[in-house]
């Protein structure tokens, strides 16, 4: 099965370095769509750096486009290019060896799984059991911040729904596959660190996690 990895950034070239120098040692993917919302420091030049040494990784110009936007975009690029599966990821993480390999698999052996994810709640590694949870990481269930989608067999239109705008889109992911009858599934004992330095925010979203989480209830009542 073929694998693509998108990753939203802005700024804090740093950050984005370490994660694509942490995927650069990981096996289980084919290639890297970086979506890049106007950063104003050296990312750009960086990722074209990188893209140059590695045709892999593939920087996309995304100034002034939310987060949904480039998840939308990006899972439709991936799909395009014949990605099976597609994991979108923030840049501020710290991966664990086989990540994306162990990712795949899971994919690969549970055909009801719409969604895997690694298991932010573990501290060190273990074994990698598979638990089958609900809702986002507010009830228990997937992270929005490192997730792994089937792509080639699922109709996806659109990844996220428009109405949300910078906060609620995993929650939208991830009740509407459980309307639809798919599955989400936590891959135990694959940590992931989450370092909450990541991708800037646009200056004017102060009053947005209100309305986009007012407009998630009034959509799914949760």
């Amino acid at each position: 099965m073929t694998t693509h990895i998108v990753i939203p950034v802005r700024d804090q070239r740093p950050i984005t370095q370490s994660i694509i120098e942490q995927i650069h040692q990981q096996s289980g993917w084919d290639k890297l769509w970086i979506f890049d919302n106007g950063s104003e420091d050296s990312t750009w030049d960086y990722l074209m750096d990188v893209n140059a040494s590695d045709p892999r990784i593939c920087p996309i110009n995304a100034s002034g486009a939310g987060i949904y936007d480039m998840w939308d975009e990006g899972f439709r690029v991936a799909r395009h290019d014949g990605a099976d599966y597609v994991a979108i990821f923030n840049n501020d993480l710290t991966l664990f060896p086989n990540t994306f390999k162990i990712l795949n698999q899971t994919l690969d052996n549970y055909s009801t799984a719409w969604i895997v994810y690694p298991d932010y709640n573990a501290s060190v590694p273990g074994e990698n059991s598979v638990r089958v949870t609900s809702g986002t990481y507010r009830h228990g269930g997937m992270s929005g911040f490192c997730f792994m989608l089937r792509a080639s067999s699922i109709d996806w239109s659109p990844l996220v729904d428009p109405r949300f705008i910078w906060w609620g889109g995993d929650d939208d992911i991830a009740f509407e596959v459980e309307s639809r009858g798919g599955v989400q599934l936590r891959v135990m004992g694959l940590p992931v660190e989450h370092l909450h330095e990541g991708t800037a925010r646009h200056h004017d979203l102060g009053n947005q996690k209100g309305l986009d989480m007012q407009a998630i209830f009034n959509k799914w009542g949760r």
